[in-house]
């Protein structure tokens, strides 16, 4: 055994028999006496504690009572950790909060605080789960994690009534605050996407049976790039002016984002979005503060929506 294998096979025998001799240490690892003084020396540079007794039934043993040592954690990572904590506080749409919450507490537990959180985050409650949808959740998760067959009483945006489906669940989403399950739909034959929302989703339970888990599953054959949904790809450049010039400077929109300034107020932006949808609602966004320049296509069909829009309010 190398040095390291040496002194990992020290700590664990320290760890499991309690106080040992040094000839006792030095028979098991078939070294001589001067080495475990060594190994002694390497332990306690990397932070653990070995306490060395004198007499005759003298020896070495560890202090601590677990493998590990304490984390030493630097003023930054503290800092980072408190933050982390506000961030969570402030956006509810996370279901592992608690745990986290959990684990931050035994890791701060003995540790002396002396920042204050760094940031301050809005609170989000946009994307508050109810304790059924997070119960639905875990019930997914276990499906996914055992290929169990889920039934879900789902209605989607196109259905007046909500529907039942059996599913084979294959992946858990969070995007936009909410979370998404990608299934296998045994009456489409094909994959869906689903929704946990109390508007869509009216109960998901295990079924006795499993399902055998494609091979060839790749999630980003079903999930856009920069969407949930995957769609065809489509580039746009416009201009903005005045404020929305400076919002969409600031701003990483869509793939690929490129822009220039045409002068102080007036910005030329060229992306990619996923879908006619997404740029059409994102140039809305804008209001009269942009102008599309290409593709031609899409102007027209930005322009219907806008007619449609005024017919609402006449």
């Amino acid at each position: 055994m190398n040095r390291s294998a040496m002194c990992i096979r020290m700590l664990q025998m320290l760890k499991s028999r309690g106080m040992m001799t040094k000839e006792e240490l030095a028979a098991e690892l078939h070294t001589n006496l001067r080495n475990i003084s060594e190994y002694r020396k390497e332990l306690e540079s990397a932070g653990y504690r070995i306490l060395w007794t004198t007499g005759k039934y003298g020896g070495y043993s560890l202090q601590d009572s677990v493998l590990l040592p304490p984390l030493g954690l630097s003023e930054a990572e503290k800092a980072s950790l408190q933050e982390l904590r506000t961030y969570l506080h402030s956006h509810h749409d996370f279901v592992g909060t608690q745990s986290v919450n959990s684990v931050l507490d035994r890791m701060l537990s003995n540790t002396r605080l002396n920042n204050e959180p760094l940031g301050l985050y809005i609170e989000q409650e946009q994307g508050l789960l109810s304790d059924q949808l997070h119960q639905y959740i875990d019930t997914i998760k276990y499906a996914i994690k055992n290929c169990i067959c889920v039934e879900l009483k789902y209605r989607s945006i196109r259905d007046k009534k909500v529907k039942t489906f059996i599913i084979h669940p294959y992946e858990l989403i969070h995007y936009k605050g909410a979370y998404y399950c990608i299934a296998y739909s045994i009456k489409a034959k094909d994959y869906r996407t689903y929704k946990f929302s109390e508007e869509r989703m009216k109960h998901c339970a295990l079924k006795e049976n499993h399902f055998n888990r494609d091979r060839d599953f790749e999630l980003s054959d079903h999930v856009g790039t920069v969407g949930l949904i995957k769609q065809e790809m489509i580039q746009v450049t416009f201009l903005a002016y005045e404020e929305a010039a400076i919002y969409m400077a600031e701003r990483h929109i869509g793939l690929n984002p490129e822009f220039t300034w045409e002068n102080a107020e007036t910005l030329r932006y060229t992306t990619i979005f996923e879908g006619k949808k997404e740029a059409i609602s994102f140039l809305l966004s804008l209001g009269a503060k942009t102008k599309l320049i290409a593709p031609n296509s899409l102007k027209e069909e930005v322009k219907e929506e806008i007619q449609k829009m005024c017919k609402n309010y006449v």
